[in-house]
């Protein structure tokens, strides 16, 4: 009896790697087999490996049983060195990937299969990185429009995520990321939700997303790479706190160049002027940013979960502004990973009700806080006002993001039955699993809606107060 119970992932712990294949107990094992040289040949078809009726898109992901099990070099377990935690190409394992839509097989393609994200990595349910390669190594576009008409035409690697928000609504980054998207010219990455198979066997849902590497922006805005310029702020305190290292290939001289900016904006206060910088960053980039970040009460940040981009050419005169758009070699910031927006954890309506009030512009008290100094300027501080009050009673207006929040959630409301069936018993090592019952995951849904329909009234009233300070 105990045996009936346990999934497929229980089973590996008590009973140890493969002995589900021997059990038969894996889902579509059966349309699995290898070459005789030991790689991957599967052939499966949408009726063998589906057996229910998803109301979303299916990715079936099919490897080597070793490749996610074995305790040397299996990435998926902690392993004989923390496996689950290691990163770089000597983690990337051969697989095969397969896109469904409404049972209809649209792409398959060989990938490179890593595990992405960090502190997600403890959890049994885990987010992975797609690279398409030709199964040398070498690249192999996809040509599909994953996103529609919002997406690039092509990708070279794409996230499937379950992010921060998994214990609850499994709503905010998806949330969050439309709301950008439909309201600013910032970089969010497009995504979708999906069901994945994993070797045959059910793994729950998933977003597919963007990732922001340089194939990316070659899609979105056709740079050149070696003209790409991406730096990072790692989480860190200190000194150091708020700067960038490189994160693109030799931008390190570049890193230093923003910094160095970062710095010339903190040291001076009252005499930083809005246009000293404009030719150097696109100041209204900067101010939705910023916006978006502080309206969603994003906790997980700003030190840390922050990437500014460029394009390497001079930045350009006054007179050139707005002539050539994204291409001015102004810095840009991309928006992701806010998962912890949105009252995060909070857990009853009462919290909610007072997260939704929080006054996130405090920690601009903060010194080291990026490019605080610029709300000295008058001209910044009335522009971003203005910006305040178009977007709270409009995109960001309590009527509009309850809307969405309903939307989003009717998305994923009938696979999550079996979301929770698959994963709800499992808990990490940190305690942390999904939500245990749909009636947990409703309230979740509308504890998430309390803090909408509170925040743009409050977060208007605070934006005022903080605007009319003496400076």
């Amino acid at each position: 009896m105990l045996l009936k119970k346990q999934s497929a992932w229980s089973l590996r712990k008590i009973l140890g790697v493969g002995v589900v294949v021997v059990l038969g107990l894996v889902m579509g094992l059966k349309a699995m087999g290898f070459k005789g040289d030991g790689k991957l040949m599967s052939v499966e078809s949408y009726e063998e490996l589906v057996k229910v009726d998803h109301q979303m898109a299916v990715v079936s992901i099919r490897t080597l049983e070793e490749n996610l099990w074995d305790e040397e070099k299996g990435i998926y377990v902690e392993g004989e060195g923390e496996n689950m935690f290691q990163k770089g190409e000597e983690w990337e394992r051969e697989a095969e990937m397969r896109f469904y839509e409404e049972g209809e097989l649209e792409f398959e393609k060989k990938i490179g299969l890593r595990l992405h994200g960090w502190n997600m990595r403890g959890l049994p349910q885990k987010s992975f990185r797609i690279y398409f390669e030709n199964g040398e190594g070498l690249d192999d576009w996809l040509e599909y429009p994953v996103f529609g008409e919002k997406g690039n035409e092509r990708y070279l690697s794409l996230v499937l995520r379950i992010g921060g928000d998994v214990e609850y609504s499994m709503l905010r980054d998806r949330l969050a990321s439309e709301l950008v998207a439909i309201n600013s010219k910032v970089d969010v990455q497009q995504n979708r939700p999906v069901v994945l198979y994993l070797n045959g066997e059910y793994w729950g849902i998933y977003y597919l997303q963007e990732r922001f590497d340089e194939a990316y922006f070659k899609g979105r805005y056709r740079i050149n790479p070696k003209m790409l310029v991406i730096v990072d702020v790692p989480l860190r305190s200190g000194e150091d706190k708020g700067q960038v290292v490189a994160w693109t290939r030799n931008s390190e001289k570049e890193a230093e160049r923003y910094n160095q900016l970062l710095q010339r904006v903190r040291r001076c206060q009252a005499c930083e002027d809005y246009y000293s910088v404009r030719n150097q960053i696109e100041v209204d980039n900067l101010l939705d940013y910023l916006l978006f970040e502080l309206y969603f009460a994003n906790i997980d940040w700003p030190y840390g979960n922050t990437k500014v981009w460029r394009y390497k050419v001079e930045p350009i005169t006054d007179l050139e502004l707005g002539l050539i758009e994204r291409l001015d070699g102004r810095w840009r910031w991309l928006l992701f990973d806010l998962d912890t927006g949105f009252g995060g954890a909070t857990d009853t309506t009462e919290k909610m009700m007072e997260a939704a009030g929080v006054d996130s512009y405090s920690q601009l008290i903060d010194d080291a806080f990026p490019f605080r100094n610029l709300f000295y300027s008058r001209t910044f501080r009335k522009f971003y006002l203005e910006r305040t009050k178009e977007l709270v009673n409009d995109g960001l207006s309590a009527e509009a993001v309850v809307i969405m929040v309903d939307r989003l959630a009717a998305e994923i409301r009938s696979e999550m039955p079996r979301q929770i069936d698959r994963w709800g018993s499992e808990v990490s090592d940190k305690g942390i699993h999904v939500v245990e019952s749909m009636e947990e995951w409703e309230r979740r849904v509308e504890l998430l809606k309390v803090f909408v329909r509170q925040r743009p009234e409050g977060f208007l009233q605070k934006t005022v107060d903080f605007m009319n300070k003496s400076y």
